[in-house]
């Protein structure tokens, strides 16, 4: 290939740190997606915890019950009354709380930020009225918090999420967590994504390798009792760096994160996981930068032999991806039909983006085949 096309192919391989609205699940947001119209997709979405399936918190979904417990002696009538009104009232908040979720996952962010500054405002109401006492309302206000904070992830807004997540962590260090608590951890993951986004990459860098080296530990001393949970973060935990040190140019320290969390991801999700192919994408493409086509091809395929069979979201960019490679490899035929492929799915799916990708791949390809005659 002519040196100039090489470049220019290469420079299209810078990423975009953004929040993404995942098609899988938008209420967890834990990662940035990168779009390339090269090798696209490498740490294709930022889908984490929830294509991880990772779930921790004791705060999150129906609110945790607490019990009443009587500093003076009350008749069993008021007692009753008392519960009752606190059932109601803790009703009602789930009920907030649940519209704003509902909100967020249809992409209706200005109603569910309206929604979580509704249940706030309720929940210091239920204070002020002597309904709920200072824990409650630290439980409470860190759960609503978190919720916002994730909101503003998904919408882009940086600086606010950062705050909000400060805010998230300080209450649930308030509550008793230890800063090594899974919760804290994930949200570290969170902030270390942020300050990339931001480009304050010093500090991103203490931020993730807090976790890997936080969640390496617990995995090492948990051996074989390890929960899932904490498995599952630690995978998280080390893609997210893995997208960090890709960013970097940091490639070889990027693939050993990749290949322990593919073994990770190997042994815990089903064959046929998002999660699991979305890893093999990247590791591919981090061996189409490194110039091992060979490598590269073979993970691609074996990411397509599940994606084809189960039409995950990224299929159009897994063939693009396919198409690049063997045309680096000089099989131009092979490549153009891979991102044929790939336009005919964009197009079934009525995903404009991904047609743009696929056109781009064949216009590529079709350079690159230009460039060796």
């Amino acid at each position: 290939m002519a040196a100039s096309l090489k470049r220019e192919v290469f420079s299209k391989l810078l990423f975009i740190w953004r929040s993404v609205n995942s098609k899988v699940s938008q209420q967890c947001v834990s990662r940035f997606q990168t779009k390339q119209t090269i090798i696209k997709n490498i740490g294709s979405s930022y889908k984490l915890s929830c294509q991880w399936s990772y779930k921790h918190r004791n705060y999150q979904g129906e609110l945790p019950r607490v019990s009443l417990v009587a500093l003076f002696p009350v008749s069993l009538a008021a007692a009753k009354n008392a519960e009752e009104e606190k059932d109601q009232n803790e009703t009602e908040l789930v009920m907030i709380l649940r519209k704003g979720i509902q909100a967020q996952n249809k992409s209706d962010y200005k109603a569910a930020d309206e929604f979580y500054h509704e249940a706030l405002h309720f929940v210091y109401k239920l204070h002020r009225e002597g309904k709920i006492d200072d824990k409650r309302l630290l439980h409470l206000q860190t759960n609503i918090f978190d919720k916002m904070a994730n909101l503003g992830l998904l919408k882009g807004e940086f600086d606010h999420a950062e705050v909000l997540f400060k805010d998230t962590m300080k209450g649930m260090l308030q509550m008793g967590l230890d800063k090594t608590d899974n919760a804290l951890v994930e949200i570290s993951v969170k902030l270390a994504s942020i300050y990339a986004s931001k480009q304050k990459f010093d500090d991103a860098e203490l931020g993730y390798q807090f976790c890997v080296d936080t969640m390496a530990k617990k995995t090492k001393e948990q051996g074989l009792d390890a929960d899932l949970d904490t498995t599952l973060l630690y995978g998280l935990c080390l893609e997210s760096q893995a997208r960090f040190w890709v960013y970097q140019k940091e490639y070889e320290k990027a693939l050993e994160n990749y290949h322990l969390a593919l073994d990770i991801a190997a042994k815990y999700l089903p064959l046929d996981h998002p999660q699991k192919l979305v890893i093999m994408n990247d590791v591919s493409s981090l061996y189409y930068l490194k110039g091992d086509m060979t490598t590269a091809e073979k993970y691609m395929e074996e990411a397509l032999d599940v994606a084809e069979v189960t039409q995950v979201p990224e299929l159009p960019q897994f063939y693009c991806n396919q198409g690049l490679i063997f045309a680096q490899l000089g099989r131009f035929d092979e490549a153009e039909t891979s991102c044929r492929k790939a336009l005919k799915v964009a197009k079934d799916r009525d995903d404009q983006e991904s047609v743009k990708e696929a056109l781009d791949c064949l216009a590529d390809v079709r350079k690159m085949k230009n460039s060796v005659k």
